[in-house]
């Protein structure tokens, strides 16, 4: 533990990342700032996708947005039960503060749905985090269903990369991030480098609430390599047709050299704002 304070506000917030603190609990209206040493990063380009979950990627049907539903998401992991833990961190103070960061634009939600035997797609799982120029600080991850959080991690770390960052913090390497291939470094030199990458400017936009990215079905949706099929989540019609064609399109076999040529490609394609943000995720996650 660095410090305590009294609130979470967003100057604080984004204050104490730049240095590598964060907070990561609270008690009688108290919130500690921790840092961790060594720290654990992934740097986008050592990203390591396992055999199992390549297969997952190439054949499940599934798709990933970004910002869809950050409230929706900082709310499940609140609630997603950890083995060694009583109860969350993820107070509603902490909900509220990074619901805000989000609305300015630095905090950023991924979310993972799967189709349901009707087609209607469900939110499945997915993760949050902070960005800070060209640092991606990852805080919490949740699934309702097998091999979902894994899913929007290995789709956004590339799209994240295509926008700019050259690092993310995953701060403890637990075994689940050190299968994605992330390494401990020195907290010293973990400063360094955030002092270097905040300061840089990042390249794109993740979108702001209420905007919403597209990164991907699935490998089976492909009509041309780094080019996916992209349908709106809220359409009950393209929703038949994604299930229908995903049930078909499951038969198919890409080779390891085509998997590894997407993973290395950019896939993503904006689509306009339909609305506030969480609309369609809220609705789906009721019936989980």
């Amino acid at each position: 533990m660095v410090g305590i304070s009294r609130d979470l506000d967003t100057g604080r917030l984004l204050s104490a990342y730049r240095q590598g603190i964060f907070p990561w609990f609270s008690e009688d209206g108290w919130f500690f700032w921790h840092t961790i040493d060594p720290r654990a990063v992934i740097v986008p380009e050592n990203l390591h996708i396992g055999r199992s979950l390549a297969k997952t990627l190439r054949n499940k049907p599934y798709r990933v947005t970004v910002n869809q539903c950050f409230e929706t998401v900082i709310a499940h992991c609140a609630a997603f039960p950890r083995p060694g833990q009583d109860g969350t961190w993820i107070v509603p103070e902490f909900q509220a503060a990074y619901t805000e960061l989000h609305r300015l634009g630095h905090a950023h939600s991924f979310e993972c749905f799967y189709p349901d035997e009707t087609g209607r797609l469900k939110l499945a799982g997915g993760f949050y985090g902070v960005q800070i120029g060209r640092v991606f600080y990852g805080e919490s991850m949740f699934a309702l269903e097998p091999d979902a959080s894994k899913i929007a991690f290995a789709r956004a770390v590339p799209f994240l990369a295509g926008l700019g960052i050259e690092l993310i913090d995953c701060q403890q390497d637990t075994l689940h991030m050190h299968r994605f291939g992330s390494k401990p470094i020195p907290f010293a030199e973990f400063q360094t480098t955030l002092q270097r990458l905040n300061a840089l400017p990042f390249e794109g936009s993740v979108g702001r609430a209420g905007s919403r990215w597209n990164v991907g079905i699935a490998a089976s949706e492909m009509s041309d390599l780094g080019h996916f099929t992209f349908h709106d989540v809220e359409s009950a019609s393209s929703q038949k047709r994604i299930a229908k064609r995903s049930s078909e399109n499951l038969k198919m076999k890409f080779s390891d050299d085509l998997f590894k040529r997407l993973r290395l490609t950019n896939q993503i394609q904006p689509q306009p704002a339909h609305g506030r943000s969480g609309r369609s995720c809220a609705r789906a996650s009721k019936s989980t």
